[in-house]
């Protein structure tokens, strides 16, 4: 396996690394589809190691941004160095025309080395890639991994057979608006997202492509996207029905306290997830003393993962699971942690990160309560 660079995007410091694996007379889809080893006009010598632009951020994690840190991230051997200098933003116009996409339908997953949704959706793709489920489709993983060298051996593992870009500023992630890990999207052949959240079924993927291939002209930026359902909170309150760990089980709804309910869906796996449910029980505290209990609700974990993890933890809370998507999905979860906060007749006061001091913000705003009332020691994260 080797790794290439392809060149820097003009003026922005983004280098796109391609993930060459020979696949038996299968060219790699993306990136002008060139042949392993077929050097583009652009590209730089080849290299054995995953190459990043001397002017570039250092890797900064899963959901950051250039600079910003975040309490109790969990810990790197990789210290990253503080950047020299804000780097400006890319287009989607300009990513997709460095990775040879213009004019192509192309399906991207914004993910990270380390996270288990994101190797999840990049086991799929490379099965559809393989076996050409959906045709005229151009793959693409964008990884914002820490640690190049690690991500180089992941992929050399997986041989996903189509291009592999480094994002680790995730510049090209937020010119996307791909601010959780992982989020797909689809871009249709005139450059507009039609498509942004969960991986979608296959059968629902393969219908999007085949009605953007009859489209017979450009629908503009404002295209309807692909999927949008609206979310029936409230229904899902009450029909959400998981166990706890003793192996009661009742609706969500049931939870909500005096003045509201805080919600906050993790899995076992995540770091940035492990970091939240520490800090839950000091965040938990707070908000009930203010009349809203807290739930922690585990998604996509089996059964015996869940109650040896929150037995280890000791966790002072409720803790609910379920060993499907079916949560992830209802609730349109893309990555973990995900907070919600609702008012007492279960109405969305916040849905974010697990950022504490935002939660604290739309606790004031819903109690009307005074800017810096609440406060919470925890700083939480912005990585998810």
């Amino acid at each position: 396996m080797r790794t290439r660079s392809i060149g820097a995007l003009a003026g922005t410091g983004l280098l796109a690394v391609v993930v060459a694996v020979a696949m038996a007379a299968l060219p790699l889809a993306g990136c002008a589809g060139e042949p392993p080893g077929a050097a583009s006009p652009a590209a730089a010598p080849v290299s054995t190691t995953t190459q990043t632009a001397t002017t570039q951020t250092a890797a900064l994690g899963c959901g950051d941004t250039p600079g910003a840190t975040s309490a109790g991230t969990p810990p790197s051997t990789n210290t990253p160095a503080a950047p020299a200098a804000k780097l400006p933003e890319i287009s989607t116009d300009a990513f997709l025309k460095a990775q040879g996409l213009t004019g192509k339908i192309a399906f991207l997953e914004f993910g990270m080395v380390g996270c288990a949704m994101s190797e999840a959706g990049l086991l799929k793709m490379s099965r559809m890639h393989r076996e050409n489920e959906i045709p005229h489709v151009s793959y693409v993983r964008v990884d914002s991994s820490k640690d190049p060298a690690a991500a180089e051996k992941y992929f050399a593992e997986k041989k996903p057979g189509f291009p592999v870009v480094s994002d680790a500023d995730r510049r090209a992630a937020n010119a996307f608006d791909a601010t959780v890990i992982p989020t797909f999207v689809l871009v249709d052949k005139w450059g507009h997202v039609r498509y942004r959240g969960l991986f979608p079924e296959a059968d629902q993927l393969g219908d999007w492509v085949a009605k953007i291939e009859r489209e017979p002209a450009d629908p503009g930026p404002k295209a309807a996207l692909f999927g949008q359902t609206a979310v029936d909170i409230q229904k899902l309150l009450a029909e959400t029905k998981l166990p706890n760990l003793a192996g009661e089980t009742k609706p969500l709804k049931d939870y909500i306290g005096l003045r509201g309910l805080l919600v906050v869906f993790v899995d076992t796996t995540c770091p940035y997830a492990a970091q939240a449910v520490s800090e839950l029980p000091q965040i938990a505290f707070t908000m009930g003393q203010l009349g809203v209990p807290s739930v922690l609700v585990n998604i996509g974990d089996a059964k015996e993962d869940v109650v040896r993890s929150y037995e280890m933890r000791k966790v002072l809370l409720p803790v609910v699971y379920d060993t499907t998507t079916v949560t992830q999905k209802n609730w349109q979860v893309t990555s973990v942690p995900t907070v919600f906060l609702f008012d007492s007749s279960g109405k969305v006061a916040y849905r974010g990160k697990a950022v504490w001091a935002d939660l604290a913000s739309a606790t004031e705003g819903l109690f009307k309560l005074p800017a810096g009332t609440i406060k919470f020691a925890a700083r939480g994260t912005e990585y998810g």
